[in-house]
C-alpha cells in the first residue's frame, strides 16, 4: 500500500538552513520529525540562513522547495506579495499531481493564495492555525499594531478564515481558537516537543526534593520580547531580594528586549540573581537547564499554546504562568502548577514566597507535572490529529 502524500504549503515562518539542515519553531514542525514514517511531504516556504531555533527539529529528510525574496512578513505587500504568489503558482502547477492533500499554516495573504490555487487545483486542504487568536494578537501585543485599521485587518482576516474552513478540515492550537471556530468542527491539537522516548528518559531520572535551605531556581526559555513578561519576572525576584539566595533566576533566549531587561535587573539590584544565558539550541545543554531548575516560569501577555510548557512538564518542572491564550489548557491551577490570578510582579512574588516556604507544595505540583506531561508527546497528539484529518477526508 503507497503512503499518503502530502504537500504542506507553509507561509509566515521561514525555516532556518545550517549544515545539518532545516530547522524551524513553528509548532506543527514538532510532529514532522515523527511524520515521514508514513507521510511523503514537500514544504514551500522562504528559507533563511542560521542555526536551529528553540524547539525546532531537523527536517532534513524533508523536500524542501524555498520560496525566494522573502525575508520577513513585511514582505506580503506590494511587488513582492506578486513575485512570492507567482512562485507559488508555478511550484503547484509543477508539483500538485503529487499531493493528495495541502496543508497551509497560519493564514496570512500568502495563505490565502495558497489556498485559492490548491482549490482551483481541486486538492484538498487541511488548514492548520496557531496562536491564542491569531488576528487578535495585532490589537493587544505591544510590539504590534493598534488602532481601527488594525481590528478591521483582524476581521478581515477572521471572516476569511471562516470561509476557508467550510471547505477545509481545520487544525488549530489552542480553546480560544477552538471555541472561536467552534461551530466549524475544528481539531484542537496541542503542540509539543516532547518524543515519548524523551518522556520516559525524563521520567527516570528522579527529581532532587527541594529543601527549604536552597535557593528556589527558576527558569524561563524564549524569545525575549516585551510581550513575554521578563520583566514581570525581574521585578518579582527584585520583591524577594531581602531574601537573598532565596531564589535564582535562570533566562534562556535572545531578543530585542535583552538589554531593557538587564537595565532592570541592575535598577533593581538583582544582577546577581538573574543569570541571561542567551540563546541555547535545542538539545542536551539546554535540558540540563531544565534538569536544575525546580519552577517554569511562563509571563506572557499574549499567547498561543506555547511548547515549553509541555517540555517543563517533562522535566517535573510545575508552570508559573499568567492565564492568556491555551496556557489555561495545558496548566492546572494546584495540581501541575499554579496560574497567576492578576499579571503582576506582586502576585508572583507572592506566589514564589510560598513555594519557597513549602517545599512540599513544590513536590506535589511537580509529581502533577510529570503526570501531565505524557497526555502532550508528539506522538499522541500526532496520531489523534492525523486519525482525525483522515476520517475527515475520507468520509466527508
Amino acid at each position: 500500500m503507497e503512503k499518503p502524500r502530502v504537500g504542506m504549503v507553509f507561509v509566515g515562518m521561514p525555516l532556518m538552513k545550517n549544515g545539518e539542515g532545516y530547522f524551524c519553531k513553528a509548532s506543527i514542525f514538532n510532529m514532522l520529525g515523527h511524520a515521514p514514517q508514513f507521510l511523503d511531504i514537500e514544504l514551500l516556504c522562504p528559507v533563511l540562513r542560521g542555526g536551529g531555533e528553540g524547539y525546532g527539529v531537523d527536517l532534513a529528510g524533508i523536500v524542501v522547495h524555498p520560496l525566494s525574496g522573502w525575508t520577513s512578513g513585511f514582505d506580503l505587500y506590494g511587488r513582492k506579495f506578486i513575485l512570492i504568489a507567482l512562485q507559488i503558482f508555478r511550484l503547484f502547477r509543477r508539483l500538485s499531481e503529487r499531493w493528495d492533500a495541502v496543508v497551509i499554516i497560519d493564514p496570512d495573504p500568502m495563505s490565502h493564495v495558497a489556498y485559492f490555487f490548491a482549490r482551483i487545483m481541486r486538492k484538498r486542504c487541511i488548514l492548520y492555525l496557531r496562536g491564542d487568536d491569531t488576528f487578535e494578537i495585532l490589537g493587544r501585543n505591544p510590539e504590534g499594531g493598534r488602532g481601527v485599521l488594525a481590528g478591521l485587518w483582524c476581521r478581515c482576516i477572521r471572516f476569511s478564515i471562516a470561509s476557508m474552513l467550510r471547505h477545509c478540515v481545520g487544525v488549530v492550537t489552542g480553546r480560544a481558537l477552538f471555541e472561536r471556530y467552534r461551530s466549524l468542527d475544528p481539531i484542537l491539537y496541542y503542540a509539543s516537543a516532547v518524543s515519548e522516548a524523551q518522556l520516559a528518559q525524563r521520567q527516570e531520572v528522579e527529581k532532587p526534593f527541594r529543601t527549604g535551605k536552597a535557593p528556589l531556581r527558576l527558569l524561563m526559555v524564549g524569545y525575549l520580547a516585551a510581550y513575554k513578561g521578563y520583566d514581570i519576572a525581574i521585578e518579582a525576584v527584585g520583591l524577594l531580594h531581602k531574601c537573598e539566595g532565596s531564589v535564582h533566576l535562570d533566562i534562556i533566549g535572545a531578543g530585542p528586549d535583552e538589554c531593557r531587561l538587564r537595565a532592570l535587573a541592575g535598577k533593581a539590584g538583582v544582577s546577581a540573581m538573574v543569570s541571561f544565558r542567551g540563546f541555547v539550541p535545542y538539545g542536551r545543554r539546554l535540558f540540563d537547564f531544565y534538569g536544575g531548575a525546580d519552577v517554569f516560569l511562563l509571563m506572557s501577555r499574549s499567547e498561543g499554546t506555547p511548547k515549553v510548557v509541555p517540555e517543563a512538564f517533562s522535566f517535573g518542572l510545575p508552570v508559573v504562568a499568567s492565564r492568556v491564550g491555551g496556557i489555561p489548557d495545558m496548566v492546572k491551577d494546584g495540581g501541575n502548577g499554579i496560574l497567576l490570578p492578576l499579571l503582576t510582579a506582586e502576585a508572583l512574588s507572592l506566589v514564589l514566597q510560598r513555594l519557597i516556604d513549602s517545599p512540599e507544595t513544590l513536590g506535589r505540583l511537580s509529581e502533577g507535572a510529570f503526570r501531565s506531561a505524557r497526555q502532550y508527546s508528539v506522538e499522541r497528539q500526532l496520531k489523534s490529529a492525523i486519525h482525525e484529518a483522515g476520517r475527515r477526508f475520507l468520509c466527508p
